[in-house]
């Protein structure tokens, strides 16, 4: 008795939970089977998911982020951008051109004026520091932006017994 009591239409849910039709009458109407997954969510953007396998995995999986500014500097200029090895095999005072995304700025506050050290993406997904001196980067500051792509003229310069990188000329990079 207290079970028709309580529930008074148990035979109905046992039917309807029988014929898997009760997903109606528990979530209402508009979760029913034909209801459910019928508006799935819109794809993301490449460059959105670029941004979360870079926060997730610190490197970009399905997407390349270069490959719209390859296009932009073109194929004669795409093939003088140096890469991780060239940059490390190069001569000291020797300069580079290469096509970067900077992923990192930190201020310094020298006596010559506020110059900056950056953190650099290279085309190999390898990293190099440069420091931005204080004219240059004065001037750049507004521009030179964590995680814009630019290209960069770098020279080599050594310090302390390491090597070390110079920013000499930079142009920012627009998607076309």
């Amino acid at each position: 008795g207290v079970f028709r009591a309580v529930y008074p239409n148990a035979k109905d849910l046992l039917r309807r939970y029988e014929a898997m039709d009760y997903l109606p009458m528990l979530f209402g109407g508009e979760l029913s089977q034909e209801g459910r997954g019928t508006n799935p969510a819109p794809p993301y953007p490449p460059e959105r998911i670029a941004e979360l396998e870079q926060e997730i995995y610190g490197v970009t999986l399905s997407v390349d982020p270069f490959e719209p500014y390859r296009e932009e500097v073109g194929a004669q200029v795409a093939s003088i951008c140096a890469r991780g090895s060239d940059l490390s095999e190069a001569a000291i005072m020797a300069k580079k051109i290469a096509l970067v995304r900077v992923s990192g700025i930190r201020p310094y506050q020298s006596k010559r004026g506020v110059m900056a050290f950056l953190t650099l993406d290279l085309d190999d997904d390898s990293q190099v520091e440069a420091t931005m001196f204080g004219d240059m980067y004065s001037s750049m500051q507004d521009v030179v932006r964590a995680g814009e792509f630019f290209l960069m003229e770098l020279k080599k310069g050594e310090y302390k017994g390491r090597d070390s990188w110079t920013v000499e000329n930079v142009k920012h990079l627009e998607t076309v």
